[in-house]
């Protein structure tokens, strides 16, 4: 159940494109999405 809720909130993240009020580039946003599934990855195992 727990692995479920976790691929759950990572593919919700994986479309993440927050409105922010200055230019994000692409690369941020992967880096900013490669952090938030290692520390869902910590918070589920």
């Amino acid at each position: 159940m727990e692995k479920i809720k976790m691929l759950g909130a990572m593919m919700r993240l994986a479309r993440f494109k927050g409105a922010a009020k200055k230019k994000t580039t692409d690369a941020e946003y992967e880096l900013i999405r490669a952090k938030a599934f290692k520390t869902l990855e910590k918070r589920f195992e």
